[in-house]
């Protein structure tokens, strides 16, 4: 005779299949929450890799095009020996109408003048170019062609601009810091929005701006790794990148704020300039070019 045990097992009980969908609720949510943070994530590693190369090829083209010859500046330098330069031509000549002043005087190099198609074509990086959508997933991306211009179509995000600066305070300096800051969706031409400008206290750290700017306005010139330019307008020019800004807010306003840099800034500074999508720089000392017998 078989003796058959009856089996005591039940189903899978409701309380048990809400907890699980809750548990898979929770797991899915997390993962949909790490796809924008991926993203954002991967546009930073873009825009990193972007800043790193236009820089390096910005300071190809700041010495190759003629920026360390003074006999190319319009206007000319009152002293080919000791003169502070900024070459902007897609900025508007912002930074050198700044006030207060950076004591920068705006030059022309050669023909690349403002609001040129020579100046839109060194100034502005072609490095992210524009695809053609494609027809299906297996179709390899293709670069949009500009017929008009003859060349391949860019976004254009990615411009650059150059300060030549004495690197001692001596008379006759031999040497001076070559710096190229690329900027990120900035406007340019007449659309170029002015630098934000404000007097700074390097004992504190505290930049104070009058009357007062608005907090978006403030953000939109200061997030972190923003590049700043650290002056007193007469003999030190130093360009920052920004690690930390705590505004301090009066009335709806910015009217001061507290920044923390990557390197010491000097204690002669008394001026801060923000640029808008200021996200890099990179700096070279040089030396002048000078007219030899073998100059044509």
């Amino acid at each position: 005779m078989t003796a058959h045990v009856a089996s005591h097992r039940r189903g899978i009980t409701l309380l048990e299949v809400l907890v699980s969908l809750g548990i898979l609720s929770i797991g899915l949510a997390c993962v949909v929450a790490l796809l924008p943070a991926g993203a954002s994530e991967a546009k930073k590693a873009m825009d990193d890799d972007r800043r790193a190369a236009v820089a390096a090829a910005a300071k190809a083209d700041a010495i190759t095009r003629g920026i360390l010859n003074p006999a190319t500046w319009t206007p000319a330098p009152a002293s080919s020996n000791r003169h502070a330069i900024i070459v902007d031509p897609l900025g508007n000549n912002g930074l050198a109408n700044a006030s207060p002043s950076t004591g920068l005087t705006a030059v022309t190099i050669g023909n690349f003048g403002a609001g040129t198609v020579a100046a839109d074509e060194v100034f502005r990086s072609q490095d992210d170019p524009v695809y053609e959508a494609v027809q299906s997933n297996d179709d390899p991306p293709v670069p949009r062609f500009d017929t008009a211009a003859g060349k391949r179509a860019s976004k254009g995000n990615f411009s650059w601009l150059a300060t030549l600066v004495p690197a001692t305070t001596d008379a006759l300096p031999q040497f001076f810091r070559l710096s190229v800051v690329v900027c990120n969706r900035r406007g340019t031409g007449t659309a170029a929005v002015a630098p934000l400008a404000g007097t700074f206290s390097p004992a504190t750290a505290t930049a104070t701006f009058t009357p007062g700017v608005a907090t978006d306005t403030f953000r939109d010139f200061s997030p972190v790794g923003a590049v700043v330019l650290i002056s007193d307008g007469a003999t030190t020019w130093e360009w920052r990148r920004l690690v930390l800004a705590a505004p301090l807010v009066s009335g709806g306003l910015v009217t001061s704020a507290r920044f923390s840099f990557d390197h010491d800034v000097s204690n002669a500074a008394n001026r801060v300039h923000l640029v808008q999508g200021a996200i890099g720089y990179a700096e070279n000392f040089v030396t002048l070019e000078r007219n030899s017998p073998w100059t044509p």
